[in-house]
């Protein structure tokens, strides 16, 4: 008989047990609820959508009239029977019909607003009618009819979340799946405090169920925040293309300019001035055709191809009649050297030096200089265009061939350098400052000097550098 009622004393306490297991995991459910709901959230803002956005009301309201639904089952203290299970499928329809929303014109505030007043509203009424006690006894039939309605309601919630078209398929999957494990265990409790199988399944459909909305909500919210940064990533690779072919443009109109005026200045000449010397006037014609032909690759956009053997001195020789011109004194001699680079290329770098030692150091005479260096089995050519101006401000030194970089009394726009390095570097030579010691500024183009004056390039080269 003794081992009878201690038997009974063991049932009674591990049923109990389970039945406290059970509230709590009723409660471990509505808070996984309110942290999804957070997530949705997340995940709506993030992405704009809509549907995500009611998503996350519809869950935060379950989630947080969790709470009255612990209270309504409560033993011995609790609604009576079958009004916890009309609560509960009152408040699915109103989670139905916010996910109905989503299909609907653009909501003014936002919808986890009426999740919050939805939840808060419920779970006060609930809870007024439970301490006032004027929720009375139910006939025995609504009893039982009172958890199928909850079942219907569930399984209706199931079949919707499941047709959000607009939600990946894996998610919808997921969402239907935790509508489901919710429903059984919301059902099962009705059952009863209690009741072993009853308690059991309502501790394993609500932690599962909860688990399974919440690893889906994050998994989408992962993959909106990645979507998003790679959408971050392509938009700061589009803006950093539009940089560079805006630095471009304005570089190319930087050269075009000084271009028009080399050859407006020699047609005025040409025009104006018919008794010159007959050499003076092929230089002036030779000059303008020479000029006239980088105009057209500059406005094109041309850079003539890969490198090939160019004499410097056919490139040089119409910048430098193009300053004459315009009255600088500009020291030059012809070399003969042949240098290993695009013609266009070449003769924009070279203008820009010229015109930034003109700009920079009005008055003063421009040398330019042609030489070979290197060795045997590496040569190169170094060409040096000195001014004996002021020289470059120790402050820009470091970044003087930066976009926009220059001096406090300059009256360039930091553009020139900036090309010219451009172009140099895309035929893998160097573009650098100088030292000089008397004064005034130097730079220096270090380009790659062709092997073999005989090349078989290079009388085609000559025939075609128009620079």
């Amino acid at each position: 008989m003794a081992s009878l009622q201690l038997v009974h004393l063991t049932i009674d306490h591990s049923e109990h047990a389970i039945a406290d297991l059970a509230s709590q995991a009723t409660a471990l459910t509505s808070a996984a609820l309110l942290a999804s709901s957070g997530l949705l959230y997340f995940d709506a803002r993030t992405t704009d959508n809509e549907v995500v956005a009611w998503l996350a009301a519809a869950v935060l309201l379950l989630g947080l009239a969790g709470g009255a639904s612990i209270t309504l089952e409560r033993p011995g203290g609790g609604a009576p029977q079958g009004w916890p299970a009309i609560y509960q499928a009152v408040l699915i329809v109103v989670a139905l019909g916010l996910v109905a929303l989503s299909g609907r014109p653009r909501y003014a505030g936002h919808p986890l607003g009426l999740g919050v007043l939805g939840g808060t509203t419920s779970t006060l009424v609930a809870l007024t009618l439970l301490d006032t006690g004027l929720l009375p006894r139910l006939p025995p039939t609504l009893e039982w009819l009172a958890p199928a309605t909850l079942a219907l309601a569930y399984a209706a919630l199931t079949i919707r979340l499941y047709h959000l078209s607009s939600l990946p398929g894996w998610f919808r999957v997921q969402l239907g799946l935790t509508a489901a494990l919710l429903g059984v265990s919301q059902v099962a409790a009705q059952g009863g405090s209690g009741h072993l199988l009853a308690d059991s399944v309502t501790i394993v459909g609500g932690v599962v169920g909860a688990a399974c909305l919440w690893s889906g909500c994050s998994v989408l919210l992962q993959r909106a925040m990645s979507e998003t940064e790679q959408a971050l990533v392509d938009v700061r690779t589009r803006v950093h293309e539009l940089e560079g072919s805006f630095r471009a443009d304005r570089a190319r109109m930087h050269e075009v300019d000084a271009t028009l005026a080399g050859i407006a200045s020699a047609a005025d000449l040409l025009h104006d001035a018919p008794h010159l010397p007959p050499q003076r006037r092929r230089v002036l014609q030779a000059m303008v055709r020479s000029e006239s032909a980088r105009l057209v690759r500059q406005l094109a956009e041309d850079r003539g191809g890969p490198p090939r053997p160019v004499p410097v001195d056919a490139v040089l020789e119409p910048l430098v009649e193009r300053q004459r011109l315009r009255g600088v004194d500009v020291a030059w001699s012809p070399t003969g050297i042949v240098a290993l680079a695009e013609p266009g290329d070449l003769g924009d770098a070279l203008s820009v030096l010229l015109e930034n030692a003109v700009r920079h150091a009005p008055g003063s005479t421009v040398r330019v200089e042609c030489r070979r260096a290197g060795s045997p089995l590496d040569p190169t050519v170094e060409i040096l265009v000195s001014d004996s101006g002021a020289g470059v401000a120790p402050e820009v030194r470091a970044r003087l061939f930066d976009w926009g970089a220059r001096g406090p009394q300059s009256p360039g726009q930091g553009i020139g350098l900036y090309y010219a390095a451009q172009l140099v570097n895309r035929h893998h030579g160097e573009l650098r400052l100088a030292d000089t010691p008397a004064g005034g500024a130097t730079f220096m183009i270090r380009i790659s000097a062709a092997r073999r004056a005989s090349d078989g390039h290079l009388n085609s080269a000559i025939a075609s550098t128009g620079t």
